[in-house]
């Protein structure tokens, strides 16, 4: 009589893996143990795509990781606890997928994507760096070239729909300043291609504009007073301002009052210069003789 058998194999899997050095038949512990390479990570390795983002202080993003897992199974001889096949991994190699580079305001990135790297079963992480760096500025600067004191530095914006590049920034207001050509609001392009270089905008001081006043006095010398009503005050005003006083009227007004003016010839001016002009008209009381 013969009793025929065979060696039994089992499959061993990521899922099902063995346990290497244990007894592949627990009712049998001095049996066959479980062979090196039937644990589960020899039969399933993950590697990742790691990028790193650096440089915009506490704006930076993130770190984007991607994962990918390769697997393989093998079948064991419950008998001898050997291996007597392998599968080999799922895949040789896996290549991940690109990442648009976030966008950060007041930065540039070194890379618009990244990513696409390729990973093995011997060659599992992949590591990929982008970097921010801060965006140029407008610097307004003085006559002889040197940045202007306390002035606005406006940075170029960056360029939503480019995270390597910066978009026109504008000629700031600078008091007691004005740009040499243009004015303020005028579009100021950042250097092709140098997103983090600084533009100078040369500026000039502001002229001044000179001031003065006119005030037109009428003097009654015999009572030592003025007569208000009949003068004018311009106020501080830009020299050039026309400046009106009809002395032809006032004196015939004056006259008819009784009064005599002392100086008609007086000249009163007509445009503001620099200072004050104080022209003063002399009147007197007329004395009327009455005689029977």
């Amino acid at each position: 009589i013969v009793i025929n058998v065979e060696h039994q194999l089992v499959p061993v899997t990521p899922e099902n893996p063995g346990t290497p050095g244990q007894p592949i038949n627990p009712n049998d512990p001095d049996g066959p143990k479980w062979p090196d390479g039937t644990a589960k990570n020899d039969l399933e390795v993950t590697g990742t795509q790691t990028i790193h983002y650096e440089g915009a202080g506490d704006k930076t993003p993130a770190d984007n990781t991607q994962h990918f897992t390769f697997t393989k199974s093998a079948t064991v001889d419950k008998v001898t606890g050997k291996i007597v096949s392998e599968t080999g991994w799922n895949v040789a190699s896996h290549t991940f997928g690109n990442v648009d580079t976030p966008v950060v305001p007041g930065y540039h990135a070194d890379k618009a994507v990244a990513g696409g790297a390729t990973i093995t079963p011997d060659d599992l992480n992949k590591t990929i760096v982008v970097t921010y760096a801060p965006n140029g500025h407008v610097i307004p600067v003085g006559p002889d070239g040197t940045p202007i004191p306390g002035a606005d530095q406006p940075q170029f914006p960056t360029n939503p729909d480019n995270p390597t590049g910066t978009t026109p920034s504008e000629v700031p207001v600078v008091p007691g300043y004005h740009p040499e050509t243009g004015k303020p609001g005028d579009p100021v392009d950042p250097v092709p291609g140098k997103p983090g270089e600084d533009v100078p905008v040369k500026y000039v001081p502001d002229t001044p504009v000179e001031q003065g006043s006119i005030t037109v006095t009428v003097r009654d010398t015999t009572d030592n007073v003025d007569l208000p009503q009949y003068g004018k005050s311009s106020g501080e005003e830009n020299v050039g301002t026309t400046f009106t006083y009809d002395k032809n009227t006032v004196i015939q007004e004056l006259e008819n009052k009784g009064y005599k003016v002392l100086n008609p010839d007086v000249v009163i001016p007509t445009t503001i210069s620099k200072g004050a002009q104080n022209i003063v008209i002399n009147v007197e009381h007329q004395l009327v003789p009455v005689t029977p």
